[in-house]
């Protein structure tokens, strides 16, 4: 091979058309840490997938003359493991798998075949966390990773009998950290930093090892959002930087480590702030220590950037910790300098320079861009509000320039949504079509975001803006793609939903369609964002919160089926209010989906509920309710259908290579209110809120103004989704009641008799196929559980008025939970509740 082809390969930004692809996969076989760049511009190349099957033949005759060569399996592995990538198929990996496994056995002094493996293993991992994986193939994911891991241990093993060479620690670290980047497994993060400091301990000049130990640590900090853990990440770049200070990369990871601890930080003075109840000394030490994180970041950033002018994430994690500073000195300037920051990056981008075609990557540059004009908008608007609406427009160029060079980029689409509400906000004039319109133009193709119906409709923000007043007719028009598309969570629901609709019935389809379509609008009203409401209750049995909180670290919160609950009317309340004495049976309804809710309400004292809920041995005033702050609760808009694990991640650079990792895995849910009819005057009595007098008992300093607001705001909801379901009701007046029931499954559950509005319940649903693995029937009880631990969300309990042990409580919570920076305080009810021992008058 030439030494032009050679270039070829080792140019890892940009990956022009080779000739001679079985020399460029040894040469790269040799070259491990080019390996994931060469493979990601080969997905992109769809004609070289003939070629690389060709290839592959030929290793499969080699494999079958030379069945003692591990480079053969070695090699037969990579080309499986390329055409997988392309192809996006579950078989290929697994044969991968079992190429390098044979490799191995053969050889297991050879480390890139562990290093190849890993990377296999941490692509389809990524398949499987995307929901592209059967959940058939999942377990065989596993059991993937489970054969690696035994062969890995065995090449430890034997390579620690023949050398104490840190590399190999090194190295088996860094297998485990790709993995656990890739799943956000606390676990492994802990397996790679203990091979990172093994590798340390046997090369303590090794200064790679401390920058990729502190790297997992600082991703550990990310998941568990321990500021501890940052500070011990914070050792490790120290430690390689003593040991190297030419290299980018660690000043780097350092800068956006320091970064990230700097925003939490700023998010708790925010909380601090919002709550008014920060004692002033906590706030200034707060304070101070969130400034000093900034300053180190902006140090350790510009090092990066001077010893690699053209380090493109280097000058984006200088923006963003710029931009981030800026709102906590509420600076202009210091948002300028965050802007010539992201056009220095933008500039310098490589592929940029480089104009190639493969140039997504620095997409996330403009999204962050656009981000901190947005910021800076809300921060004119009260005092320039021309120039506030000047910066939005340019944020929504920003976010129009990252969508472009990323046409699925769903992040910035809900940047841009959600600007474009703001925007609407201050512009207050009814005719938005234009900047809407643009928005859609850009996300026309539906079904490439991957988002639900109810996500799109809350990024128009329906209380601010009529959706159909800027799309006209094409209001439903625009949606009927994803109701089309088997691989969109509506299309699914809708098409197993209406499968059995009778041959006369099919001309209804669009009818179904839009009745489905009007139910999700209903919901998207009643979605809870929590700028009005920050503190939601839940009330239970004291049994079952001394279970999920001291005595099972680990128990989760659980969502129940819903029918099964203190209301005979579940489910039927939207039936009778639609078809009234055609109402479908109850037993037409219990097909394929179950409704799965958690239960509560914006009155975390209330005698009502302490009289109803959480009695021991039907004691009323014996339970506990159980106060979450917002955290504890999904923002993103997700359908109850399907509310969907999120990734959210910047783009990031480590030494081994170019990732898109994930920063935070949610898996919380979306909050409803919930909707409250009178049958018999058919009309929305109301939906859930929160009284008066809560908003008093909250804060001191509220006044009946912002009382008043709220009651007006929550009477806008009420008349808009009274009218709404008089019209879902006109347009199913003639459609299959059965059918419909089925469909707005979404919307029933949310849906409650009047007789209940003293209960102002909010509800987290989840719609399950009971067939589902995430089902668990245990005797009577059926449930799904809910990730989020309970103890890191809780703001304060309060034990009813018969409620007992509540110093005790106070007690065990406080030792559980030492090294939480705020403790959960146990209060008893101030409800006067009689004693049913009392004499009567």
């Amino acid at each position: 091979m030439k030494n032009e082809s050679v270039e070829y390969w080792t140019n890892e930004w940009e990956i022009k058309k080779s000739k001679n692809l079985e020399e460029g996969i040894k040469f790269f076989t040799e070259n491990a840490r080019l390996y994931q760049r060469c493979v990601a511009s080969l997905n992109k190349i769809e004609q070289d997938k003939s070629e690389f099957e060709n290839i592959l033949k030929k290793y499969e005759k080699d494999a079958l003359s030379k069945p003692d060569c591990s480079n053969t399996f070695y090699n037969l592995g990579n080309v499986l493991y390329i055409l997988a990538e392309i192809k996006k198929d579950e078989s290929l990996f697994w044969k991968a798998f079992e190429k390098y496994a044979k490799a191995a056995n053969l050889d297991l002094n050879n480390n890139l075949i562990f290093e190849h493996w890993a990377n296999a293993l941490a692509s389809l991992a990524q398949l499987k966390e995307s929901g592209s994986l059967s959940k058939e193939f999942s377990k065989n994911v596993e059991q993937g990773e489970l054969l690696f891991e035994k062969t890995f241990e065995e090449y430890g093993e034997i390579k620690k009998l023949k050398s104490k060479h840190a590399k190999i620690f090194f190295n088996w670290g860094d297998v485990l950290a790709s993995l656990a980047r890739v799943k956000q497994d606390k676990d492994k993060f802990k397996k790679a930093i203990e091979k990172y400091e093994k590798a340390a301990d046997l090369d303590p000049g090794y200064y790679l090892a401390f920058n990729n130990w502190g790297s997992a640590l600082a991703d550990l900090a990310r998941v568990e959002q321990d500021e501890s853990k940052f500070n011990e990440a914070f050792e490790k770049y120290q430690r390689a930087e003593d040991l190297d200070e030419s290299d980018a990369v660690i000043f780097y990871n350092f800068g956006r480590a320091l970064t990230d601890l700097a925003r939490i930080k700023l998010s708790k003075l925010k909380r601090l702030e919002e709550l008014n109840k920060s004692n002033e000394s906590l706030f200034k030490e707060t304070l101070e220590k969130c400034e000093e994180s900034f300053e180190k970041a902006f140090e350790k950033c510009k090092k990066a950037v001077e010893l690699k002018e053209d380090y493109t994430v280097a000058l984006n994690t200088l923006g963003n910790a710029h931009a981030s500073f800026a709102q906590l000195k509420k600076s202009e300037s210091l948002f300028e300098k965050a802007f010539k920051e992201y056009e220095t990056a933008v500039q310098t981008a490589p592929e940029q320079k480089k104009k190639s075609k493969n140039d997504e990557k620095y997409a996330y540059v403009y999204n962050n861009w656009g981000n901190a004009l947005v910021e800076l908008a809300e921060l004119n608007k009260e005092n320039n509000e021309k120039e506030a609406l000047e910066r939005y427009n340019e944020a929504f160029e920003k976010y129009e320039k990252a969508v472009t060079l990323k046409q699925d980029y769903t992040v910035a689409f809900n940047n841009w949504g959600a600007a474009l509400a703001k925007f609407a906000k201050i512009k207050r004039e009814k005719n938005l079509e234009g900047p809407f319109k643009k928005f859609y133009e850009k996300s026309d193709e539906l079904k490439k975001l991957k988002k639900s119906i109810l996500e799109i409709l809350v990024l128009f923000k329906v209380d601010i803006i009529n959706v159909k007043e800027v799309l006209g007719k094409k209001f439903y028009v625009v949606f009927d793609p994803l109701l089309k598309c088997e691989e969109t969570i509506d299309g699914k629901f809708f098409q197993e939903t209406t499968k059995n609709l009778a041959k006369e019935d099919l001309e209804n389809l669009d009818e179904y369609k839009k009745a489905y379509i009007s139910s999700i609008l209903i919901i998207s009203k009643l979605y809870i964002n929590f700028e009005k409401e920050k503190l939601i209750a839940h009330y239970t049995k004291k049994a079952i919160s001394q279970e999920i909180l001291i005595e099972k670290e680990h128990s989760k919160f659980q969502l129940s089926v819903v029918n099964y609950g203190n209301d005979p009317t579940e489910g039927e309340t939207l039936l009778n209010y639609l078809f009234g004495k055609k109402c479908p049976e109850r037993e037409g309804l219990n097909i394929e989906y179950g409704a799965f809710a958690g239960c509560f309400t914006f009155d975390y004292d209330s005698l009502n509920q302490f009289r109803l809920y959480g009695k021991e041995e039907e004691k009323e005033g014996t339970g506990l309710s159980l106060v979450f702050n917002e955290s504890f609760f999904s923002k993103e808009a997700k359908m109850p259908l399907e509310q969907i694990q999120v990734y959210r991640g910047e783009f990031d650079e480590t030494y081994l290579g170019t990732t898109l990792s994930p920063i935070q895995k949610s898996e919380k849910h979306a909050l409803f209110r919930c909707i409250y009819i009178d049958p018999i005057a058919q009309r929305v009595e109301t939906v859930g809120h929160k009284e008066s007098y809560v908003f008093f008992r909250e804060k001191e300093a509220v006044t009946k103004d912002e009382v008043e607001q709220y009651r007006i705001y929550i009477a806008e909801i009420t008349d808009f989704v009274d009218e709404k379901m008089r019209k879902l009701k006109e347009r199913v007046r003639d459609l299959n009641s059965v059918i419909v029931g089925r469909l707005l499954i979404n919307l029933r559950y949310l849906t409650k008799h009047v007789a209940f509005k003293e209960e102002q319940e909010c509800r987290i649903i989840k719609i399950h196929h009971l067939k589902d693995e995430e089902v668990i029937i245990r005797g009577k009880r059926v449930y799904v559980e809910y990730e989020p631990k309970i103890h890191e969300h809780l703001e304060e309990i309060y034990f009813g008025p018969e409620a007992t042990e509540i110093e005790w409580f106070q007690d065990v919570l406080v030792k559980q939970n030492q090294n939480r920076e705020k403790e959960i305080f146990c209060k008893k009810s101030k409800n006067p509740l009689a004693s049913k021992t009392s004499g009567s008058g």
